[in-house]
């Protein structure tokens, strides 16, 4: 009898990469799968895709979104004990990741499992000699290895133990990994299912989100990870207050100034 595996989604408007995602999930051998898609007020065609892959469906209005509850709603709903975490762009590669991934949890005291990254290079180098992180891990270690809500694999009666922080603002997945591993479980970084990330992030997103991500994880244990990072943006806006001062013409300051403001502005919209 092959063994149900639970598929969480967290979706806002990703209607152009959720094919991609449900497909590659379909197409999983030797498994049985179902979809949980949590979706957060999408205004595009998501639902109707959802609809289409018989995917169970859980709102979630904007207004009550975070990271943390989203997860614990798509597990709540969940019907396997293997989870899979994945973004609305992730793709699994190849027919047999799902089951790939299941052997990590003989092992009764595994909690979760990260998955292979195909564009990181740092699980590329890693999958032949993996890693059981447990309680003597420290919190840099568990941090830069953990699983991530974009692919990797959850016991459901762990969550069911301990869920999801909903109050955190980003790094919910590692702050539940850091809480679990105290109380004794393990997690394998990584296992052998390989998934893709579909969605090109703009690399000023990825400041923001990594500056987000040491905040929360110092907040939650008071531990200092690595150094806060500033965006380009960021760089432009202090550059165009030392103009205000500079001693240039104001012709030039004024130049210098718009074409700043341009630049700012097509970078909002790309953010939209």
């Amino acid at each position: 009898m092959t063994q149900l595996v639970s598929i969480v989604v967290r979706n806002r408007n990703e209607a152009e990469f959720l094919r991609f995602c449900f497909s590659s999930v379909v197409s999983q051998l030797k498994v049985e799968t179902e979809i949980v898609l949590v979706d957060n007020d999408s205004t595009d065609d998501s639902l109707a895709i959802a609809r289409e892959f018989d995917c169970k469906i859980v709102h979630l209005a904007k207004d009550e979104f975070t990271y943390g509850k989203a997860l614990n709603l798509g597990m709540e709903a969940a019907a396997g004990e293997i989870c899979v975490l994945l973004s609305a762009h992730s793709m699994l590669l190849g027919p047999y990741a799902l089951l790939s991934c299941l052997s990590a949890f003989a092992d009764e005291r595994v909690a979760a499992a990260r998955f292979l990254h195909s564009g990181k290079n740092f699980d590329a180098k890693r999958w032949i000699e993996p890693q059981m992180l447990d309680s003597s891990s420290d919190v840099n270690e568990v941090i830069s290895k953990a699983p991530l809500a974009n692919g990797c694999a959850v016991r459901r009666s762990t969550w069911q133990e301990t869920q999801f922080n909903e109050a955190v603002a980003a790094a919910e997945e590692k702050i539940w990994s850091l809480d679990v591993l105290k109380k004794g479980w393990k997690i394998l970084s990584p296992c052998p299912a390989v998934y893709a990330y579909l969605k090109k992030i703009p690399h000023s997103r990825l400041i923001e989100k990594n500056n987000r991500e040491l905040q929360a994880v110092f907040d939650h244990t008071g531990v200092k990870l690595g150094h806060f990072k500033e965006s380009m943006s960021g760089k432009l806006r202090k550059f165009a207050g030392r103009i205000v001062t500079a001693p240039v013409s104001a012709a030039y300051r004024t130049m210098v100034q718009m074409r700043l403001e341009l630049i700012l502005a097509n970078g909002n919209r790309k953010k939209s």
